[in-house]
């Protein structure tokens, strides 16, 4: 093999090595900020429930008739 294609094949594998390691990372990244919404909205959701609990629970029966 020539030296010429010695190197664009290094250079070729190179750049598919560092393609991959870009889509891990970005990957890694995006996998971890839907783990950190859907906890953020799990735990708005749980207060949501829990305001509305108590607020049913303070409210009790119209007695004003």
């Amino acid at each position: 093999m020539s030296l010429w294609a010695i190197f664009w094949l290094g250079l070729l594998a190179l750049s598919a090595v560092a393609f991959i390691g870009l889509l891990v990372g970005v990957g890694g990244g995006a996998v971890r900020e839907l783990k950190e919404t859907l906890q953020e909205l799990r735990a708005g959701s749980e207060e949501a429930t829990a305001t509305a609990g108590n607020a049913l629970e303070t409210s009790g029966p119209d007695d004003s008739h």
